[in-house]
């Protein structure tokens, strides 16, 4: 019985063995290289060659998280993302020479100094309620004692703030002076300077309408002293520079009457139609 069993078990063996080889060392060509696998178990009639083939002629497979996007070609360039230009920044001059270029630009005479002074003043009572509106409704509080030289002198907590709300600038001051003629004062001008060139006008001329108010009416009234600098990197070119020397048309056309007052008819003319024409309100030159 028990040699019945072992010749049972023999010619089984025998039978599978066609099918069966053990643990081959078997070495496959793939695009050029050569992979080693160590347990490679092969039917009859399937040769190495006919694994060759079939590696060619199978599809290239792509793993699961690259299922995404489509293959790769060196003609596709990827296409890198926009880079944000960084905003307008004000900037202060009291430069004659550049007033006189930006009262050539726009047909408005620059004239004498007490004319300024004279338009500056008619302005006052504007300029004064935009005073008054910061403080009633916007938080700003004036600083005492106010210098004689001074139409006003006020100041607000600076919205800009830390993950723990500390401020993360001081707070921000905004001073006018009773005559024009301060502004072209050498020993004053780091003080205007402070005042803006600081964040007050960035951060708040879009959100706040009496900043945009202030900054437009002095636009006017000093045409070159108080502009927005824009720069742009020009591929291959460099950097241009974008002056913006008056307010936008609409705001010149809704506060007509308010312009009139200060300025009379023909200069109010005047001032629309350079406000209007963009290749005299903007200047572009190269940094």
């Amino acid at each position: 019985m028990v040699f019945s069993s072992i010749s049972l078990l023999t010619h089984s063996v025998l039978q599978l063995a066609p099918y069966i080889r053990c643990a081959q060392r078997v070495f496959v060509r793939v695009r050029g290289s050569l992979i080693h696998t160590s347990n490679c178990w092969r039917l009859p009639g399937v040769s190495l060659r006919h694994i060759r083939v079939n590696h060619r002629r199978s599809p290239p497979v792509r793993s699961p998280r690259d299922t995404s996007r489509p293959p790769y070609s060196p003609n596709r360039i990827p296409k890198m993302p926009a880079v944000a230009s960084p905003p307008p920044q004000l900037f202060f001059s009291n430069d004659i020479a550049t007033m006189d270029e930006w009262a050539k630009r726009t047909g408005i005479p620059l004239t004498t100094a007490e004319a300024l002074g004279t338009n500056y003043a008619r302005a006052r009572r504007w300029l004064l309620s935009i005073r008054a509106t910061l403080v009633q409704e916007h938080g700003w509080r004036d600083v005492t004692p106010l210098d004689s030289r001074l139409l006003f002198d006020i100041e607000c907590p600076t919205p800009y703030r830390s993950s723990r709300g500390l401020p993360r600038s001081p707070n921000m001051r905004l001073q006018l002076p009773i005559n024009a003629s301060s502004f072209f004062s050498r020993e004053r001008r780091v003080q205007w300077e402070m005042v803006f060139h600081s964040a007050l006008f960035p951060g708040l001329r879009h959100t706040v309408p009496a900043v945009a108010d202030l900054l437009h009416l002095l636009q006017c009234l000093l045409t070159g002293m108080v502009v927005l600098i824009k720069e742009e990197q020009v591929p291959g070119e460099g950097v241009y520079r974008t002056i913006r020397g008056l307010p936008p048309v609409e705001w010149v056309s809704s506060h007509e009457a308010a312009l009139v007052e200060i300025f009379g008819t023909s200069h109010y003319r005047q001032l629309f139609r350079a406000a209007s024409d963009t290749r005299v309100a903007f200047k572009l030159e190269r940094a």
